[in-house]
């Protein structure tokens, strides 16, 4: 591995990232704290859990487990591996990922919780709306949440490729 040029940027600036984005981030810091190219799973989730402290052991299971259906880890026999170079990304001084990152918002009370708290409506009467828009248009309780969000002028990026593939599973 050579030396990582790290990127002195304000990492406040960094926080406009897309989820994907941060999420190479987080998996190129990890293989540049292990010195390795793959991993086992364990030394993986235990360095973002145990070593790094920036999420329980059942969130960095979570999170490895979506950078492996996202392809952003690939397996390669018993191990893990970067599904792209991490020599390419830059890591901001002092780099510590969100918090949004480590949550799961494939669960409809986490996203709907977020979408409360972001438009100042409590989550009972959010969901009164969310459950009409289920119905009128005929679309999954996660779809309706972030319909709702966008049409209130909510940024919901951060969250369609996770509704996305909570879909793609359950079909």
């Amino acid at each position: 591995m050579g030396r990582r040029k790290w990127d002195k940027g304000n990492n406040i600036a960094f926080r406009g990232i897309s989820m994907i984005e941060e999420m190479k981030v987080v998996i190129a810091f990890i293989f540049e704290k292990l010195g390795k190219r793959e991993v086992s799973p364990s030394e993986f989730y235990l360095c973002l859990s145990m070593d790094m402290r920036w999420c329980s052991v059942a969130q960095a299971k979570q999170f490895m487990s979506r950078a492996l259906e996202y392809g952003l880890l690939k397996k390669k026999n018993s191990n893990i591996e970067p599904a792209f170079s991490i020599d390419d990304v830059s890591i901001p001084f002092g780099f510590k990922p969100s918090v949004e990152l480590f949550g799961d918002s494939r669960e409809d009370e986490n996203l709907l919780s977020k979408v409360s708290k972001l438009s100042d409506v409590p989550e009972e009467k959010l969901l009164g709306e969310i459950e009409s828009i289920e119905k009128e248009k005929n679309v999954l309780r996660d779809v309706a949440i972030l319909l709702y969000a966008h049409k209130q002028g909510i940024d919901i990026s951060r969250y369609i490729n996770d509704v996305f593939i909570s879909i793609k599973s359950e079909a």
